[in-house]
């Protein structure tokens, strides 16, 4: 009968309103839970709410609080960019972060995900300017520099390959104590770049940039590609290895860096970052 369609009609209404408050007051608690992790000592209280971030990413089926969730962890990386002393990325590369920002490539959400990973690996802000101008002898410069700084604060195991949180000489924790002095600074960034590489990440964000997306998205993903194959980058070699086996046929790589810049011709970002790429490819 029409009242009871129009009751109906109310009570939808209703119930969709309600969702939608509840996803807001979601998206505050989560704003509210970054904002306190930033000013507080207390370096518990800090692990519980990324230990929480982290848990509602691996919940499944996935909740309305997952994108809330990664912006807070986003939120807290971008934080402390600057800082010496990276407590939050250093927890999120050791707590599996990686992994589970991983499977959002090539299909998932990653409009989410990709600010979070380019704030973990240090890929934010524009490309730098391209390095073609560099010497030889500057490259094994740089080279032997990243290799001596990164052998400080990372240990490899039998294969070569990087274990994140783990200190040449000794087992120490890449993670600090909040206020604490640190001699050496860590290179988180270089941990999650070596991941990223072990991880096949070279191969799952060429994949991710073949459908076309935002321009935005786009610089994104170059930017990140563009720091993993960059000379003296301690993945760099192998990084650069998998970017030329990459797909089928010999040079799939640099196609799919090449119809990026087609579809995005106009935007400098997408452009610079390209560039950036594909002569940190070349010189590595």
């Amino acid at each position: 009968t029409g009242r009871g369609l129009q009751a109906l009609k109310k009570i939808t209404g209703m119930f969709m309103e309600i969702q939608r408050r509840v996803h807001q007051c979601e998206q505050v608690a989560w704003s509210l839970l970054s904002a306190l992790a930033k000013i507080d000592d207390s370096e518990e209280d800090t692990t519980e709410t990324l230990a929480q971030a982290l848990d509602e990413m691996r919940r499944s089926p996935r909740g309305t609080q997952w994108v809330p969730a990664v912006n807070c962890l986003t939120d807290l990386v971008y934080f402390e960019m600057d800082k010496q002393d990276k407590v939050f990325t250093a927890m999120i590369v050791e707590e599996g972060g990686l992994e589970l920002i991983k499977q959002e490539f090539p299909n998932g959400n990653i409009e989410a995900a990709l600010p979070l990973l380019r704030g973990v690996v240090d890929a934010v802000g524009v490309a730098p300017a391209p390095t073609s101008s560099f010497s030889d002898a500057a490259l094994v410069g740089v080279e032997s520099n990243k290799a001596e700084r990164l052998s400080r604060n990372v240990q490899a195991n039998d294969s070569g390959d990087v274990v994140p949180g783990k200190r040449a000489g000794g087992g120490g924790s890449a993670v600090k104590d909040r206020g604490s002095i640190q001699e050496e600074p860590v290179e988180v960034s270089d941990m999650a770049r070596s991941w990223l590489v072990q991880n096949h990440g070279v191969e799952w964000l060429l994949r991710s940039l073949i459908k076309p997306r935002t321009p935005e998205v786009h610089t994104g993903l170059l930017r990140v590609l563009g720091e993993l194959l960059q000379p003296g980058e301690s993945c760099g070699k192998r990084a650069a290895r998998a970017f030329r086996a990459f797909g089928e046929r010999e040079g799939e790589g640099y196609n799919v860096i090449l119809n990026a810049i087609r579809r995005d011709y106009r935007e400098k970002g997408v452009i610079d970052s390209a560039l950036h790429l594909l002569v940190g490819s070349i010189l590595t």
